[in-house]
């Protein structure tokens, strides 16, 4: 990623003065600023890169134009199909789709483990889902053909590597595999629990995941027990 000039900007007048961010669900998405580009994140899909561009004011929104990005950002209650609650809504317009969810102020946070769950939320439940117990997420990682690679351990310790396809809604596999013949990206110190799919572990330690405002699990630390 090139570095765009951000500070040439009067952002005195925006809804959001960067930093900020947005998210939203079915399918999950994000918006981050990096560098001064927005940086539009899909579950499962390369990331999509434009250079950040002063708004224009219309109909009470501030909309940034900026190809192929088309972000709308208005000051109005919104909610995400996770349950995420905010004050400002956005909606990114991109490829003939549109996108809509909360822009937040600030910059999303978390560690590198928590955004690369949130960035996989799509292809975690459909895993999740497919294995039918709960388990800890233990590596996301990327595989052939653009599919999102997971590993997982359930309770009794069996070992699973799951692989969702591009957009991370369907699942192309899932296989339980001998901890022996398990490659190292498959079991590295990420110890996802999502929340709702077990019972609520919490320990200290644990690094809350986010998407948006909403709490989507954690990230548990070597002491807590699963």
């Amino acid at each position: 990623m090139q570095t765009a000039a951000a500070s040439n900007f009067d952002t005195s007048g925006w809804l959001l003065a960067p930093p900020f961010y947005a998210a939203g669900d079915e399918p999950f998405w994000r918006l981050d600023i990096a560098d001064g580009w927005f940086v539009f994140k899909r579950s499962g899909l390369p990331e999509i890169e434009a250079p950040m561009v002063a708004p224009k004011r219309s109909g009470g929104a501030d909309v940034f134009d900026t190809p192929p990005l088309l972000l709308t950002v208005k000051r109005e209650t919104c909610e995400t199909d996770a349950g995420g609650r905010g004050d400002v809504s956005a909606l990114i317009s991109f490829d003939g789709n549109d996108y809509g969810g909360c822009a937040f102020a600030g910059a999303a946070g978390g560690s590198k483990e928590a955004g690369a769950v949130a960035d996989a939320l799509t292809a975690v439940d459909a895993c999740l889902a497919k294995l039918g117990e709960p388990a800890l997420v233990t590596g996301i990682y990327a595989r052939e053909g653009g599919r999102t690679g997971l590993g997982l351990r359930t309770k009794n310790g069996s070992l699973y590597e799951c692989a969702a396809e591009a957009g991370g809604g369907e699942i192309a596999f899932l296989d339980q595999v001998e901890p022996r013949a398990a490659k190292p990206y498959m079991t590295s110190q990420m110890r996802f629990l999502r929340d709702g799919v077990s019972p609520e572990t919490k320990c200290e330690g644990a690094e809350d995941v986010k998407a948006g405002e909403k709490v989507i699990g954690r990230l548990l630390a070597s002491k807590c027990k699963f």
